[in-house]
């Protein structure tokens, strides 16, 4: 299944729900509007900035993102199991 894309606006995205993004096995694509020197996902402490399990292929694009302060016992910045993303600009 393919999905939407999603365009996200400059700024600094932490806490609750910004973190430990999960595509949910849908093929989408997230792209930031103004690059990874002004859109930032600041993963929480434990936690990541991303995680896909769910057979994400590689049609699924993370692209223009600064990713940071993640921390986990698998992947800081992303734990990937099964599934194929692509990572832009990151």
């Amino acid at each position: 299944m393919v999905g939407d894309t999603v365009l996200v606006a400059p700024g600094e995205y932490s806490g609750p729900g910004n973190g430990d993004l999960d595509f949910g096995g849908v093929d989408r694509v997230l792209l930031s509007e103004a690059g990874p020197g002004a859109t930032i996902i600041r993963g929480a402490d434990p936690g990541r900035g991303f995680f896909f399990g769910g057979g994400e292929s590689s049609a699924t694009v993370v692209s223009g993102f600064t990713v940071a302060g993640g921390h986990a016992g698998h992947g800081g910045a992303a734990y990937i199991v099964e599934a194929s993303p692509t990572f832009s600009n990151v």
